[in-house]
């Protein structure tokens, strides 16, 4: 078991007992230096943790960072109008092809 496994088991049992009788009567409890100890491991662990998982970026990084993405995010855009104007345009054209072929149609039986 590493140190940190050993001080979260002796801090859950440090808490257990506080519950369970509102004091702690366990007389290795009454070691504090041990009990801070234990809570400065396990702090240091929590510190050594989340600079794993946080990603430092600096100013300039986060610039280009943002740029990029909105970008991305511009083209996303222009690329979603584009889609929509041939769109329009597809309706446009099959609108005027049934008008053409209506005019066509009235200008049939008014000949005959």
């Amino acid at each position: 078991m590493s140190n940190i496994e050993e001080d979260i088991k002796f801090i859950e049992e440090m808490i257990k007992e506080y519950k369970t009788f509102g004091d702690l009567h366990n007389p290795d409890f009454e070691d504090t230096d041990r009990i801070y100890k234990a809570l400065e491991n396990m702090l240091k662990r929590i510190k050594e943790l989340e600079n794993k998982y946080i990603i430092h970026l600096t100013d300039e990084q986060y610039r280009k960072l943002v740029d990029t993405i909105r970008k991305e995010e511009k083209e996303k855009l222009k690329q979603k109008i584009k889609d929509k104007k041939r769109e329009i345009q597809k309706i446009g054209q099959y609108l005027y092809t049934n008008i053409n072929v209506r005019n066509i149609l009235e200008e049939l039986l008014k000949e005959k």
